[in-house]
């Protein structure tokens, strides 16, 4: 007898359990997807930051190198 009322408490936790790991999955997810957001924004503005000293370089090159 005391199996049994162990068995359905067990199976009566199971289904909370699940929600709460679903859950947990959920956070996860949106966790990533926002820190993978902020990386990818971060890479752009490196990306961006790298042209534009190119483009300046050329600017700067093409009004002030030497006459040829």
């Amino acid at each position: 007898m005391k199996d049994q009322g162990y068995g359905r408490l067990k199976n009566t936790m199971s289904p909370i359990h699940e929600k709460k790991q679903i859950s947990s999955e959920n956070q996860a997810k949106k966790l990533s997807s926002t820190s993978s957001s902020v990386i990818s924004k971060k890479l752009r503005y490196e990306k961006m930051k790298k042209e534009e000293e190119a483009l300046r370089i050329v600017v700067y090159l093409s009004l002030w190198g030497p006459n040829s």
